[in-house]
């Protein structure tokens, strides 16, 4: 058996280009995962399962939780997404603010990273 909580909250719309809540008024549906006695649970399938619904009704997942998506599927999701990326590669030529993780979500390939700059050292 799989015991889940399940997070719920609401906040107004605003005007933050990668927000889940730019330019709607949304509902914050959560599913942690709790790892009793630092034990991992069966959830994989649950959140992919949660994951599918929540794409389904326009849902876009919180930065900060665990998601399974990457730049071809969230850039339908952000209006500014493309706006986004060119503030970041003007604020961070050399990608000293990447790492593997960001290249692979935000879809910049490594020609964005800072590797070589910091090699030379």
């Amino acid at each position: 058996a799989l015991l889940i909580q399940v997070d719920i909250r609401f906040s107004a719309r605003d005007d933050i280009w990668m927000s889940p809540a730019y330019g709607r008024d949304t509902a914050w549906i959560g599913i942690p995962s709790k790892r009793p006695y630092n034990r991992e649970t069966p959830h994989a399938a649950m959140f992919a399962e949660f994951e599918r619904i929540m794409l389904a009704h326009g849902g876009r997942p919180h930065w900060a939780k665990e998601h399974s998506l990457r730049a071809s599927v969230l850039s339908k999701l952000y209006a500014h997404w493309n706006d986004f990326l060119a503030v970041r590669a003007q604020l961070d030529p050399e990608g000293v603010f990447l790492n593997d993780y960001l290249r692979d979500l935000l879809g910049v390939g490594a020609h964005a990273s800072g590797a070589a700059r910091w090699s030379r050292l």
